[in-house]
């Protein structure tokens, strides 16, 4: 099982090329949606499972458009941000 920092460094490899990709197919980006973690396998070749009791949840926000709301997990310490 890998830690969060290898987590992040295996993606921060593999997910650019991917994320071009699915800008660039609809039918992709809805599979990705869906499910990314198949998509993610599939595409690149590497099982990026995210740690125990984690999953993954895919945002998109290619529409230029779209305001987006965040639920906060700490409704004590609520803060707006960008």
């Amino acid at each position: 099982m890998q830690n969060l920092e290898q987590l992040k460094k295996e993606a921060a490899a593999i997910m650019p090329a991917l994320l071009e990709k699915v800008q660039q197919d609809p039918k992709l980006k809805a599979e990705f949606i869906a499910d990314p973690q198949a998509v993610i396998r599939r595409e690149t070749g590497h099982d990026l499972a995210p740690l125990e009791g984690f999953h993954w949840v895919v945002i998109d926000k290619s529409d230029p458009t779209a305001l987006y709301l965040t639920i906060p997990t700490n409704y004590d310490n609520l803060e707006l941000s960008e």
